[in-house]
């Protein structure tokens, strides 16, 4: 690039690519969104969410959180190459989630705790069954914590065949 002029140095042609890559590629920064991977980050408020999610029966909550779990499992996937049922990935999904703001994550005594959870128990729900391949029961709690209790434990698929894997490994 120096010798056909594009730029005057090998220097310059280094800060030139430094940023192209920033400006085209580093997490695909495409304000006011954030592209992470196969995330996108949007800041509002939590009155705005409340005002999106006021007139969703928990019926609608939980299916919403539905579509919204296949989201990450698919990423987990295709990013990490992890399983969503894998104890590896629901360490790696807690912590995207935790990144991500929706709440403090961990498996505790068969059951999922969620300290601080952004969406409510319906969405959470929805979205943690999708992603992880487990049946969840919502324990009565208050505002800050969300509990639910694992009902059923994956099947995990393996080369021998499918056998029973608990979630709590």
């Amino acid at each position: 690039m120096a010798k056909s002029g594009t730029v005057r140095n090998r220097k310059e042609a280094v800060l030139e690519a430094i940023s192209a890559y920033r400006d085209y590629e580093l997490w695909k920064w495409n304000p006011p969104n954030i592209m992470w991977r196969n995330f996108r980050r949007v800041i509002m408020t939590e009155k705005s969410l409340e005002l999106l999610l006021e007139g969703m029966s928990a019926e609608d909550q939980y299916e919403a959180g539905r579509r919204m779990g296949h989201t990450l499992s698919d990423s987990l996937l295709s990013n990490y190459n992890l399983n969503g049922n894998s104890s590896r990935a629901k360490e790696v999904g807690f912590l995207i989630l935790k990144q991500c703001g929706i709440g403090e994550f961990k498996i505790e005594g068969g059951s999922v705790i969620v300290h601080q959870p952004l969406f409510p128990k319906q969405l959470l729900r929805g979205y943690l069954e999708s992603c992880f391949g487990i049946s969840l029961e919502t324990v009565p709690t208050s505002e800050d914590v969300a509990i639910f209790k694992i009902k059923k434990e994956a099947v995990v698929k393996t080369a021998i065949g499918s056998k029973r894997k608990s979630l709590l490994q």
